[in-house]
């Protein structure tokens, strides 16, 4: 668990979760950093549950490599907080994605969908690395 050096992390600790005291903000492009310190503790795979906003920083800075997203049949209006905080840029919608879909699945009424970006996968949906 990173988190910021003032949080007491004496609860998490008692459970066997292992807390690392984080003085940067995730905005100031400084996430690659985290993800190396996790190599260095032996992950090689990360899962990131997270807002808006830390999701959205680590696609802005290129760290996301797969996507899960949970989608219930809820209309919720364009007042919504939405899944990114990312500027609006229009462009996408005459580009090519850079997300290739891996599988969706129904899960009662919401759906599980799977991309991976394509960077890293190949033609027959096969990952590369």
């Amino acid at each position: 668990l990173f988190t910021s050096a003032d949080h007491d992390t004496t609860a998490f600790q008692q459970r066997g979760v292992v807390c690392l005291p984080w003085s940067q903000a995730h905005e100031a492009n400084n996430l690659l950093p985290v993800l190396h310190t996790l190599a260095e503790l032996g992950f090689n795979e990360v899962w990131v549950e997270a807002g808006a906003q830390l999701s959205s920083a680590f696609l802005a800075q290129n760290l996301v490599d797969e996507l899960i997203v949970y989608q219930a049949p809820k209309i919720l209006g364009d007042s919504a907080m939405g899944l990114f905080q990312l500027p609006a840029d229009e462009a996408v919608l005459t580009q090519a994605s850079p997300w290739k879909t891996v599988a969706v699945h129904a899960m009662g009424d919401d759906i599980k969908w799977h991309l991976r970006h394509t960077n890293h996968v190949g033609d027959y949906g096969e990952i590369r690395v």
